[in-house]
């Protein structure tokens, strides 16, 4: 009996830690919502195609298609999560013509697993090494950086489409099989990482005075790249209205960044409070 009553015991503590750790913890004064891209998690009312879905807003190409290189004054890409999490990107908001290439956030469910194998080539820009997060279809690829040489600002990003303030709690994130080809072979115009170089991903969240603070999370160090979905905690952040994003690394030239600017975003967790 003493043995069983010292089992219990030591099987106490790790209870208590699960239970504190947990997303679900009943004291917790917040609701985790997620934004998924999964269509059968889609909430809104329609996208701007008509359709009540994420992989309508796929294009049949993932460099020169209709829906991100079409007419933007006319036809402009974006999404919205609406009645869920609330965030919206879109493709030149200000109405300047710009397309995907400028940058913005596509959704996509293009996989290229050969990145390690073979040159994959900015014509498969929207892949990644496994699809979405977990094994999920869907996800988001964000184009754009600034690094002081070709971009003084922010390219893309999502915001709360009601204006409101939240904590952003994490995304999950990975490098497209575009930017790990380039980084671990190396092309053409860019040599492959050395045991030196290192690359991060930079958020930079806007709070309701319109004031930035910044989070980094770190996809290549020493060389060697992170090839799978990794999570980054964001609430350090705190309440943010929107939030845009950045790609720093060593591997820089004399017209900027070497390694092509993009990476993919997937459940990304939004707190609304009880």
């Amino acid at each position: 009996m003493r043995a069983k009553h010292l089992l219990m015991a030591a099987m106490l503590p790790a209870a208590i830690f699960a239970s504190c750790t947990s997303d679900d913890e009943p004291d917790k004064d917040y609701e985790l919502r997620v934004l998924t891209f999964e269509d059968a998690d889609y909430k809104g009312a329609g996208n701007y195609l008509g359709k009540k879905d994420w992989t309508s807003l796929i294009d049949d190409a993932q460099y020169g298609g209709k829906l991100l290189y079409g007419d933007m004054t006319t036809t402009p890409y974006k999404w919205h999560d609406d009645n869920n999490t609330g965030l919206c990107a879109a493709i030149d908001p200000k109405g300047e013509g710009l397309v995907y290439w400028s940058g913005g956030e596509a959704i996509s469910n293009y996989v290229d697993g050969t990145y390690a194998t073979k040159e994959v080539a900015y014509t498969e820009q929207l892949a990644t090494p496994t699809g979405g997060h977990a094994g999920s279809k869907n996800f988001c690829v964000h184009n754009g950086n600034f690094d002081g040489v070709t971009k003084f600002e922010p390219a893309g990003g999502i915001w709360f489409a009601d204006g409101q303030a939240r904590v952003i709690d994490h995304m999950y994130v990975s490098l497209t099989s575009y930017a790990l080809s380039v980084g671990i072979l190396g092309n053409a115009f860019t040599p492959k990482a050395t045991e030196t170089d290192w690359v991060k991903l930079v958020a930079i969240g806007t709070d309701k005075n319109g004031q930035t603070h910044e989070s980094a999370i770190t996809m290549c160090e020493n060389g060697k790249f992170e090839t799978d979905w990794v999570r980054w905690d964001l609430a350090e952040l705190g309440e943010v209205t929107r939030l845009d994003f950045n790609i720093t690394s060593s591997m820089m030239g004399e017209y900027g960044l070497n390694l092509p600017g993009y990476f993919a975003y997937d459940d990304v967790a939004v707190r609304f409070k009880k």
